[in-house]
């Protein structure tokens, strides 16, 4: 009798519920990217078969009841929609690296009190300072995508209260703010300072309660102020410069800083009046890092470019070079190496950005380089799922496995697949990637009696001047700093872990 019922039930469901209903109660179960009836023929088979849902089925079969089975039971409830969302909980794929990730978020509240006054535990570069700066933004952006992928508020809540820290509710920086008066200071704008803008963009999508005072600090101090501002620092071919201190300098870094605010402010808070404008702009500078700054013959991207060192630009000028973009000859005006954070900055830069771009040329632009490069960089993955410091150069022991370029690479990956852009080939790749990140230098002791974690290899820092950071493969592998548990390791490692999230849902 129970079994004639389940199968009424199911039968009842499968003639009378269209194929978009699916999407809640069944799920892409065969993995092939489209929810239709397929899947709930599969569903059903299950049900009728009374065996378990076999392993394959990683999309949106839940385990509804809590058992720790995925069974027949949670199959009879998603196809009678008869469970909450309190009930309705998501198992990972892979439970244990999922366990060590989760512990070491939880470990993260407990090196930072979520007062920025008192510095910031995971800036290695001024803990002490009360210090606008990216590094904080890229924690805060980790926590809201980790918030979209577990439903958890904490992680939303402690990222908006530790950004509502630094401003008033004006939307004026508090006083003790360092660097607070140079994000305003024409001749100090800077690139980096826009970055942490992005999170509270989300915010206020998200209707934080310091929403006012959010618009009021973006509006009026980082974008009618310094976006503004920088419509006068870009070289003759439109890109705007890393720096006021910077002239005609572009680097890879200053694309995830800036282009995806650009795309998200226009859509937040302008409602998308000027978006035909900003994404011309938007797509216009990538289209220049591809042409100026990519190696053609491996598809990678140097570090940085300035258009003073480039006889075919505009900006060409022999009183003006730089000694460190005077050694490249195959690429006029580029740094000499392939710094593979680098290539991170830029690979999430792109994939953030397509993420915001309405369908049209120009997101088919980006996603047509977006591609390019990730197949480039797949070409360097180490058979331990990583890569160089130096993408590539030597295997050498100096040239060590670096952990946030190959965790920011690996969201980029694992994210153009949840995005549909990229087959499954590249998010495996990616994932074997945070995996690596995860097993190979994700650590933790015991200390006092307390569980520590330490991530391991992270560069702390890497620029271009004539003062020493001459871009040089010995600079990236001898003369930059290697630490741990920078926020430049782990907001990428937290932007991974949420793309994993994501897919196993």
């Amino acid at each position: 009798m129970k079994r004639f019922v389940m199968l009424c039930t199911a039968l009842s469901l499968l003639f009378t519920v269209n194929t978009a209903a699916y999407r809640q109660r069944v799920g892409d179960i065969d993995n092939n990217r489209a929810v239709n009836e397929k899947d709930a023929a599969l569903l059903l088979r299950s049900v009728l078969s009374e065996e378990k849902i076999a392993p394959l089925y990683t999309f949106d079969v839940y385990d509804v009841d809590g058992n720790g089975e995925k069974d027949t039971q949670d199959a009879v409830a998603i196809l009678n929609n008869s469970f909450t969302e309190r009930k309705h909980q998501v198992v990972p794929v892979d439970s244990v690296r999922a366990a060590k990730m989760d512990s070491f978020i939880e470990y993260i509240f407990t090196l930072e009190d979520g007062d920025p006054s008192n510095g910031s535990a995971w800036n290695t570069e001024g803990t002490s300072a009360f210090k606008w700066s990216y590094i904080n933004g890229c924690i805060a952006s980790a926590f809201i995508r980790l918030y979209e992928a577990t439903g958890n508020e904490k992680y939303k809540s402690y990222a908006d209260n530790y950004m509502y820290g630094f401003i008033n509710e004006d939307g004026s920086f508090k006083s003790g703010v360092t660097n607070g008066k140079n994000v305003v200071n024409p001749a100090k704008f800077a690139l980096d300072d826009i970055n942490s803008g992005k999170s509270m963009l989300e915010f206020i999508a998200y209707k934080s309660e310091h929403s006012e005072a959010y618009k009021a600090f973006l509006t009026d101090v980082l974008h009618n102020t310094v976006i503004d501002g920088y419509n006068a620092l870009r070289t003759s071919e439109g890109n705007y410069f890393h720096k006021a201190t910077y002239p005609c300098q572009v680097w890879l870094d200053g694309t995830y800083m800036v282009m995806p605010f650009l795309m998200q402010y226009e859509y937040d808070i302008n409602k998308g009046e000027g978006a035909d404008m900003v994404s011309d702009d938007v797509t216009k500078q990538f289209r220049t890092v591809y042409e100026k700054l990519r190696d053609k013959d491996t598809g990678l991207y140097y570090h940085g470019y300035c258009s003073y060192n480039d006889p075919k630009s505009k900006d060409y000028n022999e009183n003006k070079k730089y000694n460190w973009a005077s050694y490249n000859t195959k690429n006029p005006g580029c740094s000499q190496c392939v710094w593979l954070r680098g290539q991170a900055w830029y690979a999430m830069a792109l994939i953030d950005t397509i993420e915001l771009m309405e369908e049209g040329e120009n997101k088919a632009t980006l996603i047509e380089i977006y591609k390019e490069l990730m197949d480039s960089i797949l070409n360097y993955q180490n058979e331990n799922g990583m890569w160089r410091q130096v993408i590539d150069g030597e295997a050498a022991s100096e040239n060590y496995f670096e952990t946030s370029g190959t965790a920011g690479i690996a969201y980029a990956l694992m994210k153009g697949y949840n995005l549909n852009l990229l087959s499954e080939k590249y998010y495996n790749a990616g994932l074997k990637a945070f995996n690596s990140v995860v097993d190979n230098k994700l650590s933790s002791s015991v200390k006092n009696g307390k569980t520590v974690y330490t991530l391991k290899d992270i560069c702390q820092m890497a620029g271009l001047d004539d003062k020493g950071r001459d871009g040089s493969y010995t600079y990236y592998t001898s003369r930059t700093v290697n630490i741990s548990n920078d926020a430049k390791g782990i907001a990428p490692l937290l932007l991974a872990y949420s793309e994993v999230l994501k897919h196993d849902q």
